[in-house]
């Protein structure tokens, strides 16, 4: 099953990476703000547009509170990541600070030109995160 798996992902970015003729590499970072006084506060931030489609891989978050929440849609298409519930933040975002900094994405995500991710951040009850960035790592495709 896992060869099957990794096979259908491969050929997924293989066709999306076919309807390009070059790619770079791109970090989308967005500060959330968090301004660490108020619990349970919620943060909506967008990641900035970028001028070409892009295939992300992966993000992480400078700050290791794991009682932060999230919850992501992608504006342009209206999808929600994770739609019944707001996801604790370390499930989707690695921590930057830590050997392997960058938590990979189940699937590649494809986001297309202009489009943005709007993502809802809510902050611990217990013990609050004050400012944060969230980075997203990906690759900016050029036809």
């Amino acid at each position: 099953m896992r060869g099957f798996i990794q096979d259908v992902f491969s050929d997924f970015v293989k066709g999306i990476l076919s309807k390009y003729t070059r790619y770079l590499e791109l970090d989308l970072s967005t500060p959330i703000g968090f301004p660490g006084t108020t619990a349970s506060e919620r943060r909506t931030v967008f990641t900035p547009p970028i001028d070409a489609d892009a295939l992300l891989f992966g993000g992480n978050v400078d700050f290791t509170n794991s009682d932060v929440t999230v919850k992501i849609t992608d504006t342009a298409t209206g999808y929600v990541w994770n739609p019944q519930n707001f996801t604790p933040v370390h499930a989707i975002f690695g921590i930057s600070s830590q050997v392997t900094p960058v938590l990979p994405l189940v699937c590649p995500f494809f986001l297309s030109r202009q489009s943005k991710l709007q993502m809802e951040f809510v902050n611990s009850a217990a013990s609050l995160t004050t400012n944060g960035t969230a980075t997203w790592k990906g690759i900016r495709l050029y036809a």
